[in-house]
């Protein structure tokens, strides 16, 4: 028998070699030497293993020693810890404050004699000590000895205190019933000024009907008071007569009024002033009611002329700086805030970014654009039979605003 039948045998005894012919006999013994093989892979991986565990169980014993070597460290220094603070003198951190608040107090000596402390520096060296009952700050023994440096310190500043100068107030006199300009008056009288205005309607006109604070009370001296003055429904109509049509539009304005209708009639009188008016001059109206206006035409103008006659008006009116009333949309109320900044031209107002002009007069930006625009407008149309107050000539009022 041959050493392949021999390990085929040994391996698979049940399987007759003998029937089996050589090539199968070969691929039956190359399976029965890879099992041996694999067989011995895993006894040798089985081997490693073991010594690992080995190692590992050595290592665990180590660290479990050093562990219990480190637990017996940390309890030898806590004792010593414990031994070396046992004498050490402390004290509770609220005491330490509750002196130093004290010997603060007896400072009020120096208040009452006229001086104050100042530019006070407190510089504490002290370390913390861990007690049962908490923390508490380390004072040195008696018999220790300290450096300069290792000692807190206080320091601050001794100075005379200024006398307080005790600001004298002023009464509010009673303006109510009086005229605007009356209770300036009595306000400067009384170290006071006016504050801000508010515009109601009422007659008769310029006449305070309410004021803040009220008469009587206290106020710092310059302090503003504020007050409700009335605006006449009524006014009388100006004479507008001999002027020309920028002149009156200006008169008309100051006096509550706009410019309303334009005709042009030949007339004996110099070219471009008014003949006649409606309503006629000294005649009562409504305050904001509109004045038509008839000019004096001494010859038909052509095209050329009109042009010249409207380019020389525009610049009398620009050169002459008309009041802000002139401006449609702008009344009183806004002409007022708009003078108490120094603003009571035309020129000076059209310099003015819309933004600062709403600020001043406390309107929206929006209103303040279209202003400038009714002004462009007049500048534009002045002459053309529109009256340059936001009428079309036709008695058409253009304007937007409510003209306060």
């Amino acid at each position: 028998m041959t050493d392949l039948e021999t390990l085929i045998r040994s391996r698979y005894p049940s399987v007759d070699v003998d029937k089996l012919d050589r090539r199968e006999q070969y691929e039956l013994a190359g399976a029965v030497r890879n099992q041996q093989r694999l067989v011995e892979s895993i006894q040798d991986r089985l081997v490693d293993v073991e010594i690992e565990r080995d190692m590992l169980s050595t290592k665990v014993d180590r660290l479990v020693e050093l562990r219990r070597e480190a637990e017996t460290e940390r309890d030898r220094l806590r004792d010593r810890i414990e031994e070396l603070t046992a004498d050490i003198p402390a004290v509770e951190p609220d005491r330490v404050v509750t002196a130093f608040a004290n010997s603060i107090g007896d400072f009020e000596e120096l208040e009452r004699s006229g001086y104050s402390v100042s530019n006070l520096e407190v510089d504490l060296k002290a370390s913390l000590v861990q007690r049962d009952d908490g923390m508490a700050l380390h004072l040195p023994r008696l018999t220790e000895e300290y450096s300069a440096d290792s000692l807190s310190t206080i320091r601050f500043g001794v100075r005379p205190t200024p006398p307080q100068q005790d600001l004298e107030l002023v009464r509010v006199p009673h303006v109510v019933g009086r005229s605007r300009e009356t209770a300036r008056q009595l306000l400067a009288e009384a170290d006071l000024s006016v504050g801000r205005i508010e515009s109601v309607p009422g007659d008769p006109g310029d006449m305070v009907v309410d004021q803040f604070p009220k008469s009587g009370d206290l106020a710092d001296p310059g302090a503003g008071v504020d007050v409700v003055v009335t605006e006449a429904t009524s006014v009388d109509v100006p004479s507008c007569l001999g002027l020309r049509l920028a002149e009156a539009r200006t008169a008309l304005a100051e006096a509550g009024l706009s410019v309303g209708e334009i005709e042009r009639v030949p007339a004996d009188a110099p070219d471009g002033t008014v003949v006649e008016q409606h309503p006629p001059p000294t005649d009562d109206t409504d305050r904001g009611a509109a004045v038509d206006l008839v000019l004096a035409e001494t010859e038909k103008e052509d095209e050329e002329e009109r042009e010249e006659r409207e380019e020389r008006e525009a610049k009398e009116r620009e050169e002459r700086g008309e009041p802000v009333r002139t401006v449609p949309g702008i009344g009183p109320t806004y002409a007022e805030r708009l003078q108490r900044e120094g603003i009571e031209t035309v020129p000076e107002l059209v310099r003015l970014d819309p933004a600062r002009v709403a600020s001043i007069t406390e309107a929206g930006e929006g209103r303040v654009r279209r202003w400038l625009e009714e002004l462009d407008a007049v500048n534009e149309d002045d002459g053309r039979g529109n009256d340059g107050r936001g009428n079309d000539g036709r008695g058409n009022d253009r304007r937007r605003d409510d003209g306060r």
